[in-house]
Protein backbone atom coordinates (compact mmCIF):
# COMPACT_ATOMS: atom_id res chain seq x y z
CA UNK A 1 0.00 0.00 0.00
CA UNK A 2 1.57 3.73 -0.98
CA UNK A 3 1.15 5.98 2.20
CA UNK A 4 -2.03 7.74 1.47
CA UNK A 5 -3.46 3.86 1.25
CA UNK A 6 -1.81 3.26 4.77
CA UNK A 7 -3.44 5.92 6.59
CA UNK A 8 -6.62 5.89 5.50
CA UNK A 9 -7.15 1.86 6.33
CA UNK A 10 -5.17 2.85 9.82
CA UNK A 11 -7.55 5.72 10.82
CA UNK A 12 -10.34 3.37 9.66
CA UNK A 13 -9.29 1.07 12.01
CA UNK A 14 -8.95 3.43 14.92
CA UNK A 15 -12.40 4.89 14.42
CA UNK A 16 -14.05 1.69 14.47
CA UNK A 17 -11.95 0.61 17.85
CA UNK A 18 -12.96 3.86 19.24
CA UNK A 19 -16.85 3.68 18.48
CA UNK A 20 -16.82 0.00 20.23
CA UNK A 21 -18.37 0.07 23.23
CA UNK A 22 -16.38 -2.31 24.84
CA UNK A 23 -13.27 -0.71 26.00
CA UNK A 24 -11.96 -3.52 27.10
CA UNK A 25 -9.01 -4.21 24.30
CA UNK A 26 -5.68 -3.91 23.38
CA UNK A 27 -4.22 -2.65 20.42
CA UNK A 28 -1.08 -2.31 18.18
CA UNK A 29 0.13 -1.22 15.17
CA UNK A 30 3.16 -2.06 13.00
CA UNK A 31 3.59 -1.16 9.45
CA UNK A 32 4.88 -3.92 7.14
CA UNK A 33 5.38 -3.80 3.34
CA UNK A 34 2.11 -5.42 2.46
CA UNK A 35 0.16 -2.94 4.89
CA UNK A 36 -1.10 -2.96 8.63
CA UNK A 37 -0.79 -5.26 11.44
CA UNK A 38 -3.18 -4.55 14.07
CA UNK A 39 -3.03 -6.85 17.70
CA UNK A 40 -6.23 -7.36 19.08
CA UNK A 41 -6.85 -8.80 22.43
CA UNK A 42 -11.02 -9.82 21.78
CA UNK A 43 -12.75 -11.49 18.96
CA UNK A 44 -15.63 -9.31 18.97
CA UNK A 45 -13.08 -6.05 18.20
CA UNK A 46 -11.93 -8.49 15.56
CA UNK A 47 -15.07 -9.53 14.20
CA UNK A 48 -16.82 -5.43 14.24
CA UNK A 49 -13.40 -4.79 12.03
CA UNK A 50 -13.45 -7.37 9.78
CA UNK A 51 -17.44 -6.31 8.94
CA UNK A 52 -15.80 -2.85 8.16
CA UNK A 53 -13.52 -3.83 5.76
CA UNK A 54 -15.61 -6.02 3.54
CA UNK A 55 -18.20 -3.18 3.70
CA UNK A 56 -15.62 -0.89 2.25
CA UNK A 57 -13.23 -2.67 0.28
CA UNK A 58 -13.31 -5.74 -1.96
CA UNK A 59 -10.82 -8.36 -0.87
CA UNK A 60 -9.75 -11.75 0.17
CA UNK A 61 -9.97 -12.66 3.70
CA UNK A 62 -7.95 -15.92 5.58
CA UNK A 63 -8.08 -17.57 8.91
CA UNK A 64 -5.22 -19.94 11.09
CA UNK A 65 -5.00 -21.07 14.57
CA UNK A 66 -2.05 -21.86 16.22
CA UNK A 67 -1.82 -23.93 19.68
CA UNK A 68 0.21 -21.12 21.92
CA UNK A 69 -0.05 -23.68 24.98
CA UNK A 70 -2.49 -24.98 27.88
CA UNK A 71 -4.18 -23.92 30.83
CA UNK A 72 -3.80 -26.32 34.35
CA UNK A 73 -7.59 -27.71 33.33
CA UNK A 74 -5.79 -28.96 30.10
CA UNK A 75 -7.63 -26.07 27.94
CA UNK A 76 -5.94 -25.52 24.88
CA UNK A 77 -4.98 -21.43 24.01
CA UNK A 78 -5.07 -20.54 20.35
CA UNK A 79 -3.64 -17.31 18.62
CA UNK A 80 -6.02 -16.55 15.61
CA UNK A 81 -4.77 -14.48 12.94
CA UNK A 82 -6.98 -13.47 10.23
CA UNK A 83 -5.52 -11.26 7.57
CA UNK A 84 -7.74 -9.09 4.83
CA UNK A 85 -6.02 -8.65 1.80
CA UNK A 86 -7.69 -5.10 -0.15
CA UNK A 87 -8.21 -6.01 -4.10
CA UNK A 88 -6.92 -2.77 -5.17
CA UNK A 89 -9.26 -1.88 -8.97
CA UNK A 90 -8.49 1.59 -8.83
CA UNK A 91 -8.50 3.22 -12.93
CA UNK A 92 -5.41 2.44 -14.26
CA UNK A 93 -4.81 -0.73 -12.88
CA UNK A 94 -2.93 -3.80 -14.57
CA UNK A 95 -4.69 -7.10 -13.90
CA UNK A 96 -3.66 -10.30 -15.04
CA UNK A 97 -7.29 -12.35 -15.73
CA UNK A 98 -6.86 -15.92 -16.99
CA UNK A 99 -3.32 -15.35 -18.03
CA UNK A 100 -4.40 -12.31 -20.29
CA UNK A 101 -3.48 -8.90 -19.66
CA UNK A 102 -6.29 -6.22 -18.73
CA UNK A 103 -6.22 -2.67 -17.47
CA UNK A 104 -8.90 -1.41 -15.23
CA UNK A 105 -11.05 1.21 -17.22
CA UNK A 106 -13.70 2.00 -14.11
CA UNK A 107 -14.86 0.38 -10.94
CA UNK A 108 -17.93 1.51 -9.21
CA UNK A 109 -21.77 0.33 -8.83
CA UNK A 110 -21.03 -3.36 -8.31
CA UNK A 111 -18.76 -3.53 -11.43
CA UNK A 112 -15.82 -3.62 -13.05
CA UNK A 113 -14.95 -1.96 -16.67
CA UNK A 114 -11.36 -3.53 -18.30
CA UNK A 115 -10.25 -3.19 -21.45
CA UNK A 116 -7.82 -6.42 -22.84
CA UNK A 117 -4.93 -6.71 -24.71
CA UNK A 118 -6.95 -7.19 -27.98
CA UNK A 119 -8.50 -4.04 -27.49
CA UNK A 120 -12.50 -5.67 -26.06
CA UNK A 121 -13.94 -4.33 -23.17
CA UNK A 122 -15.23 -6.68 -20.47
CA UNK A 123 -17.23 -6.19 -17.55
CA UNK A 124 -17.55 -7.90 -14.67
CA UNK A 125 -20.06 -7.95 -11.36
CA UNK A 126 -18.11 -7.35 -8.15
CA UNK A 127 -18.82 -11.23 -6.98
CA UNK A 128 -16.93 -12.02 -10.48
CA UNK A 129 -14.22 -10.32 -9.63
CA UNK A 130 -13.73 -11.54 -6.23
CA UNK A 131 -14.40 -15.47 -7.44
CA UNK A 132 -11.82 -14.81 -10.17
CA UNK A 133 -9.40 -13.46 -7.00
CA UNK A 134 -10.09 -15.64 -4.46
CA UNK A 135 -9.53 -19.00 -7.11
CA UNK A 136 -6.04 -17.41 -8.34
CA UNK A 137 -7.38 -15.97 -11.65
CA UNK A 138 -7.52 -12.40 -11.12
CA UNK A 139 -4.09 -10.78 -10.51
CA UNK A 140 -2.67 -7.56 -9.64
CA UNK A 141 0.05 -6.75 -11.95
CA UNK A 142 0.47 -2.88 -11.45
CA UNK A 143 -1.10 -0.37 -9.41
CA UNK A 144 -1.17 2.52 -11.14
CA UNK A 145 -4.33 4.20 -8.78
CA UNK A 146 -5.11 4.45 -5.34
CA UNK A 147 -7.96 2.19 -3.90
CA UNK A 148 -8.84 4.90 -1.51
CA UNK A 149 -11.60 7.36 -2.56
CA UNK A 150 -10.83 11.26 -3.23
CA UNK A 151 -12.30 13.64 -0.51
CA UNK A 152 -15.08 14.79 -3.49
CA UNK A 153 -16.08 10.89 -4.09
CA UNK A 154 -19.70 10.29 -3.09
CA UNK A 155 -19.39 6.62 -2.28
CA UNK A 156 -17.60 6.91 0.98
CA UNK A 157 -19.45 9.95 1.95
Amino acid sequence: MNPRENMYVTEMVESTLNSMEDRNFVHDYSENRDGVDVLLSTRKTVEKLLRRLREEFLGKETKSFKLVGETHDKRRIYKSTFSYRILPLGSGTLLRINSELCTVNNYGRGKLTVSTEAGTKQVFSTSDVFELYKRGRLEVVSQESSFVPDADSSRYA
